[in-house]
């Protein structure tokens, strides 16, 4: 029989990590018989997450072109010729439209026996924190120093209003229940395999050496505060004549930067503002018995006092005299000085970021 396991998210439960292993683990994969499909998008030939290639092209086929839907289709097809197991992994699959969804699920009943589609779901608050730091560290993303109602409605829109509803219902409504798999992400992290284990191993079905999952790194680490910080104040700082430059800069330090530090939450910041989202819960546990306790996970309050430890500036001076010309170790002093002069900055801080700030400049 041959059938099609669909990872379909949620965003932020370790979908990356999950991708990676499988792109970096297809051969052993393949002899357990499943085989991870190898989808090349644009210029990267065997993209780990499958998400770009779905999108583009049932993005382009409800806009009434189904060339790139028919050859992906087609592709998936050859694929499960050579293998009775394939697995496909997106997270952008759960937050298709509708009707995208049900004609990704008519293909896929064409060219398989069986399908079942694996979905994580996470408590909502403390999934706002994760998504509400993946906004802060892209380029044009949201900066919390300036942050407007406009922006903030976009960010509630696109990440929290009807989260489960909007994106579960639909495959809630077309598949059996023997078809869909939807969990806690937290039960599944805490599982000695990972999120990695319980998705190969307790949804799939196949028995891997533990220490083969065990000691994969996660592929994703959570970006300290005082980098966010830092990338906030570059876009405070930002204007029409250095627009270029600072999107380098900040896309240089959230990519590559020191990962130590205070990791505390943005969210909590904006914790009073979330609208309520005990209707999406409710319907969670009606319609798959997962049950969340909207308190259960609260927003940890930043503390200002933990921030811009000693180590934390040293670590951050040793990369920037690494990895940054003289013209991005400018403009980090100036961000360094445009939070040295932030009302918010304890006294003592302020005499850190004035130091590394001094020592950035005799660099240049």
């Amino acid at each position: 029989m041959r059938k099609i396991f669909v990872h379909a998210g949620f965003h932020k439960t370790g979908t990356t990590s999950v991708q990676e292993f499988c792109t970096r683990n297809r051969t052993e994969l393949r002899r357990h018989g499943l085989h991870y499909a190898r989808l090349d998008y644009r210029r990267m030939p065997d993209h780990p997450n499958h998400s770009y290639v779905l999108r583009a092209a049932y993005d382009a086929a409800m806009a009434g072109d189904n060339s790139l839907r028919e050859s992906l289709v087609r592709e998936l097809g050859q694929q499960l010729d050579s293998c009775d197991r394939l697995l496909v992994s997106g997270e952008i699959i759960c937050a298709l439209e509708e009707p995208a969804k049900i004609l990704l699920l008519q293909d896929l009943r064409l060219i398989a026996d069986e399908l079942c589609f694996i979905l994580l779901v996470r408590h909502p608050r403390s999934y706002f924190q994760s998504a509400l730091q993946q906004h802060l560290k892209i380029w044009t993303g949201i900066n919390l120093y300036q942050l407007s109602e406009d922006m903030l409605k976009t960010v509630i829109d696109h990440e929290w209003t009807t989260l489960y509803t909007k994106r579960l219902t639909c495959f809630r409504a077309r598949l059996a229940d023997d078809e869909l798999i939807v969990g806690k992400y937290e039960d599944a992290a805490r599982t000695s395999g990972g999120v990695i284990g319980h998705l190969l191993q307790d949804c799939v079905g196949l028995r891997l050496p533990y220490g083969q999952i065990a000691s994969f790194r996660p592929a994703n680490v959570s970006l300290p505060h005082e980098t966010l910080l830092l990338a906030c104040a570059l876009k405070s700082l930002r204007t029409a004549g250095n627009n270029a430059t600072t999107n380098r800069l900040i896309d240089r330090l959230t990519n590559t930067a020191p990962r130590e530090g205070c990791r505390q939450a943005f969210a909590a910041l904006l914790a009073d503002r979330l609208p309520p989202i005990d209707r999406e819960l409710a319907w969670l546990e009606t319609n798959f018995g997962i049950h969340y306790d909207l308190d259960a996970v609260s927003f940890a309050p930043p503390e200002p006092e933990k921030l811009w430890s000693q180590a934390y500036c040293d670590s951050l001076l040793a990369y920037a005299a690494r990895r940054l010309d003289a013209p991005d170790r400018q403009r980090l002093a100036e961000a360094l000085d445009f939070l040295v002069r932030r009302p918010e900055t304890a006294p003592g801080q302020r005499q850190t970021l004035a130091a590394a700030s001094h020592r950035l400049l005799a660099a240049c």
